[in-house]
């Protein structure tokens, strides 16, 4: 009843039951849950659509209170339905009533202080939460879902079937490389579903664009891996890596899909550069720059709707291409770029194709260091008020994850106990993690900081318990930690420094490769005579590390040059 009164018309009635809203909204999911079926059953009774009275209430109100209440109830039944369908209802109906261009028009006018209320923003991040999961969401061909997007994208241009998630068909669809991954490594699967997006909204063009590549194979360039750059750039501008906003961007209220149709502009705007200036194929790195600089400047330059975003970047695109004839270097330098070619497409091809071999040594070193253990914290148990601590480590044979008690307080708490590796069903982080649903963990004497936390659960039972919660004492000892695990399961680890590192390693091993390049070098077994002085000394090789790299990987660590000790060497 309380609800239904928002549809009173009564100003102070309505300010009442939007409070009431934003108060079981704000207690949590199952609270929120009986706000979204009142809401529904007030739609139905009322003959409205789902949430209509709610929006009005924000948009109509002259109060900031009322106002603020009632966008707090649109934020939370967003962020506390749980993903998927349920989730995705919410944010249809919101969709169809306009929520979000209702919000921009209203902080457009200049006459709302909503402008800058703490709940716009919150509510920004809530309406781009599940973009942003998915950009931090891993491309994982094995993936049924993700399968047969990949499969869908390949159809929208071609009637033959492709052969499987690492083929060459890739190639001419317009990746880099065999493996589709390397080119998806900052944009995850946000990154399928804009082309998914681009392929179904603008299927001709796709075609046009995807056709144009086989028909001038001497000046091709892969189109997805240059979309898929410019993506990054775009989610960097707008802070969709972190969901975190200091500003609100009018632009990402009036059109749901800014992201997507951002997608679209750039990478048409990156075709008519490349044809504009008639790059080749040893051009793309430059004209990636060239790009990557011009929509830099249309998004630090602003804009509130799609229509003035392509008109400042068909503007930029025009500029740039009216300077065809002059060579493409000038053409950096007059943006004010460096000619950064040395670090070739060839190069970072080959690079790219190495990094998820990589994950594999990165898993190893991951191991070493959990078996020399970590201190966490778990929730106080039985009648102690303070969090027990434990000393995590893993087991010689890396079968188990070795839980004691690190300090006598402990000891009284806690009892040391293995957790096998084929016991772990699954790990959660964060606010995900069971303990912070329960009002303990809002009482507690020391809290536990979720973005430092983790659930293991089991697939049976330890200790009659189904999971241990560990929270360790750097976000940083808890992503390694989170990686070696992922990596003792057989799965790939996921965070940035993970990627980093794989990355290194694989910018190593193509240098190691480019030392040996395609032959074998004999070695003589006797000392040859001393060839004369060059006539100069302008070169260069690599790396000394490429060339150490290269060295262990054709002799062995421990090995030597011709049946000789390295150490018979300087």
């Amino acid at each position: 009843r309380k609800i239904e009164a928002v549809d009173s018309g009564k100003s102070n009635i309505v300010a009442n039951a939007l409070a009431l809203m934003n108060g079981y909204g704000s207690a949590g999911t199952d609270t929120t849950l009986i706000v979204n079926n009142c809401l529904l059953e007030l739609a139905a009774a009322t003959n409205t659509r789902p949430y209509e009275k709610l929006v009005d209430g924000m948009q109509n109100s002259a109060d900031l209170n009322q106002q603020c209440n009632a966008l707090s109830v649109i934020t939370c039944l967003v962020l506390n339905s749980e993903r998927g369908v349920p989730r995705d209802n919410v944010v249809k109906y919101l969709d169809a009533l306009e929520t979000s261009r209702k919000l921009a028009q209203t902080i457009s006018s200049g006459q709302s202080p909503l402008a800058q209320s703490s709940e716009l923003k919150r509510y920004l991040s809530a309406r781009l939460l599940a973009r942003h999961e998915d950009l931090l969401a891993r491309y994982d061909p094995e993936n049924p879902a993700q399968a047969d997007l990949m499969v869908r994208l390949w159809r929208s241009c071609f009637d033959t079937e492709i052969s499987g998630h690492v083929s060459s068909q890739w190639k001419r669809f317009g990746f880099a490389g065999t493996d589709p991954a390397a080119d998806l490594n900052r944009t995850g699967v946000f990154g399928i579903l804009c082309l998914d997006y681009m392929c179904t909204r603008q299927r001709d063009k796709v075609r046009e664009l995807v056709g144009t590549q086989l028909d001038r194979p001497a000046r091709d360039y892969p189109i997805w891996a240059a979309g898929l750059n410019l993506l990054s750039l775009v989610c960097e501008h707008f802070s969709l890596y972190t969901n975190e906003y200091d500003k609100i961007e009018i632009l990402l209220l009036n059109d749901v899909f800014a992201f997507e149709e951002m997608f679209c502009a750039i990478v048409t705007a990156f075709d008519s550069v490349w044809s504009g200036l008639a790059a080749e194929y040893t051009d793309f790195a430059m004209i990636i720059a060239i790009v990557r600089k011009l929509v830099s400047d249309v998004l630090v330059r602003g804009a509130n709707s799609m229509d003035v975003f392509n008109r400042n970047l068909t503007a930029a695109v025009d500029s740039v291409r009216a300077k065809r004839g002059q060579a493409i270097p000038e053409i950096m330098a007059a943006l004010g770029l460096q000619d950064d070619s040395a670090d070739n497409v060839a190069l970072r091809e080959l690079r790219d194709a190495l990094i998820p071999q990589m994950f594999e040594y990165v898993g190893l070193a991951l191991v070493v260091q959990m078996r020399a253990g970590a201190t966490f914290l778990t929730p106080p148990q039985g009648k102690a008020k303070q969090p027990a601590t434990l000393k995590v480590t893993l087991s010689d044979k890396n079968e188990a994850l070795i839980i004691a008690p690190a300090d006598a307080a402990s000891e009284a708490q806690v009892q040391g106990f293995p957790i096998p590796m084929s016991n772990i069903a699954s790990v959660v982080t964060g606010d995900a993690c069971p303990y912070f649903q329960t009002p303990e963990s809002k009482k507690a004497q020391v809290p536990l900081e979720p973005s430092k936390s983790m659930t293991i659960y089991f697939k049976e039972p330890i200790n009659e318990q189904p999971f241990v919660h560990l929270t360790s004492e750097s976000a940083k000892t808890l992503h390694h930690w989170l990686d070696g695990i992922a990596a003792l399961l057989g799965r790939r680890p996921e965070s940035e420094a993970a990627l980093a590192d794989a990355t290194m390693l694989a910018t190593l091993e193509s240098q190691a490769q480019l030392v040996h390049l395609d032959g074998e070098v004999a070695i003589p077994a006797t000392t040859p005579e001393r060839p004369e002085r060059p006539a100069t000394t302008a070169f260069k090789i690599p790396s000394i590390s490429a060339v150490a790299l290269a060295t262990m990987r054709k002799y062995g660590a421990n090995g030597g040059f011709g049946g000789r000790p390295a150490s018979a060497y300087s």
